[in-house]
């Protein structure tokens, strides 16, 4: 793998006038600012359909992607949205904070009423989609068609049969309901035509785009729902999953996510992994883990890359050909938050870099002058980290959302001058 660095954005953060981020002009732009600032990598978070509040997110499905992130504006263009439904359906979103109640009441009306001449007019293209992706799409489609039916009540609350999830019934169900069915089947046709060409964009400016499987299955999901004799359950959760079944379930999962990005995080869960192909992470938290792991991988011909994903402490790595390095201990959190909101970490971090009196910005360039030295041939940063944007909530990082004017140009370009300076662009 080819030795660089990265910036760490969810699409959820992108600039947006519509309360979240999408797969449209302002991922192009920010792919265009990659280019710009010497990177050869962006991380995005895990872009699944989920059922996403103010508090807590939570996958519906392995591989439906999520339709808040289909670019409306992209609608309005094809003619099958009106600029006056755009409009009479956003409110003014100008804080920092995605507010998913709002979207989950207001977005897929809205996404509904483009569909009607979507399925016409894309009619041929949709079929084939959905024909290609049937064995996955055509649960997920009757899923959330029963998740809107219930008023979005977990499974085990829905009346038998559909809990049971008997497959005379959902055939008479979808009989009756093909309108709303056609209708999911669409978003995700939408959903995954935006992304891929996104994809495509970001390949043609030399980008790559990691991508994270979440082994972790909701039990609320549409993947549990329908392969119910894959896992140990009572009543309200799941309890233990039964691993061949499960396993062989996930690994579809994979394959599938292989398509969506040009390198794949794996998480620790399963060492055992076969290698699937050439580009994939093993995701390391615990220190005594990475080490032992770190130790051996050479020997580990299935892995390509360690992933560590906490400075502190893991100085080994450094000198690691195959790890990629990431600044903070989770995905989407920046160092500048975590410093500004715990003065010990700030003291740890002075003490590892042996200086006193850093300012929180002097101690993140710092930090990333090292990392960017290292011989780890990828290092990742968050966004925040590289534009000094302050979270008002250190603990809501995935309700984060960038503006536009955050994106200053310079702030990129030194960047740029860091990454050539270290050999990595």
């Amino acid at each position: 793998m080819e030795r660089g660095s990265g910036l760490l954005l969810s699409i959820t953060a992108l600039p947006s006038k519509y309360g979240i981020g999408n797969f449209g002009v302002e991922a192009k732009r920010f792919v265009k600012l990659l280019k710009l600032a010497g990177q050869k990598y962006w991380q995005i978070m895990p872009i699944n359909d989920a059922k996403c509040s103010n508090l807590e997110v939570s996958f519906y499905s392995t591989f439906a992607l999520n339709p808040y992130f289909i670019d409306l504006e992209h609608l309005v263009k094809k003619g099958y949205l009106k600029k006056e439904e755009l409009v009479a359906h956003t409110k003014n979103y100008n804080n920092r904070r995605i507010d998913f109640n709002y979207l989950h009441l207001h977005r897929l009306t809205l996404l509904k009423n483009a569909l009607v001449s979507v399925k016409e007019k894309e009619k041929v293209q949709i079929q084939k989609f959905y024909a290609k992706n049937k064995f996955w799409l055509e649960d997920y489609a009757l899923f959330m068609c029963l998740k809107e039916k219930f008023n979005y009540l977990p499974w085990c609350e829905w009346p038998n049969p559909f809990k049971e999830h008997n497959q005379e019934e959902l055939v008479l169900y979808k009989e009756k309901n093909l309108d709303i069915f056609e209708d999911y089947v669409a978003m995700q046709y939408l959903a995954f035509s935006q992304y891929l060409k996104l994809k495509k964009y970001a390949k043609s400016k030399n980008i790559k785009i990691i991508g994270a499987f979440n082994f972790s299955l909701s039990w609320d999901s549409v993947d549990v729902w329908s392969n119910q004799d894959c896992f140990a359950l009572d009543k309200n959760a799941l309890m233990e999953k039964k691993e061949r079944k499960y396993y062989k379930f996930l690994n579809k999962g994979i394959k599938n996510a292989l398509k969506l990005y040009d390198l794949l995080i794996i998480n620790e869960k399963d060492l055992n992994a076969e290698k699937i192909n050439n580009y994939i992470f093993v995701k390391l938290n615990n220190f005594e883990k990475s080490k032992l792991i770190c130790e051996g991988v050479n020997k580990a011909s299935y892995f390509e890359v360690i992933r560590v994903d906490s400075l502190i402490n893991k100085n080994s790595f450094f000198e690691h050909e195959k790890s990629i390095l990431y600044l903070n201990d989770n995905d989407n959190c920046s160092l500048i938050n975590k410093l500004r909101v715990d003065d010990s970490l700030k003291d740890t971090y002075q003490k590892f870099l042996n200086v006193k009196g850093m300012s929180n910005e002097n101690i993140v360039e710092r930090v990333k002058d090292i990392m960017l030295k290292s011989n780890a041939h990828v290092t990742i940063f968050s966004l925040q980290d590289i534009l000094f944007v302050k979270n008002n909530s250190f603990c809501d990082n995935e309700n984060f959302r960038f503006k536009k004017s955050d994106f200053l140009k310079n702030k990129f370009l030194n960047l740029y001058q860091k990454t050539c300076q270290s050999k990595r662009y």
